[in-house]
């Protein structure tokens, strides 16, 4: 997959969350990404903060909630 000029081989991403009754939302969210792909690690790094900046997603929630990006795993 090729994305802002890298060529991506796995991404994995994992989210831990708190999560109270029906309808509530979700607080002390945080995530850890990783991925693999054909560029230095450190390009690859730069694009999970770039990534993490302007992701819809992350975002939206966090106009409700604190979403902290924990670091990134990137490797060749």
């Amino acid at each position: 997959m090729a994305i802002g000029g890298l060529t991506l081989r796995r991404v994995e991403v994992e989210v831990e969350g708190e999560f109270g009754g029906r309808g509530e939302p979700a607080r002390g969210i945080v995530y850890r990404a990783r991925i693999v792909g054909d560029a230095p690690p450190e390009r690859l790094s730069q694009f999970l903060r770039d990534t993490d900046r302007v992701a819809e997603i992350h975002n939206t929630l966090r106009r409700g909630c604190p979403v902290e990006f924990a670091g990134e795993i990137a490797g060749v």
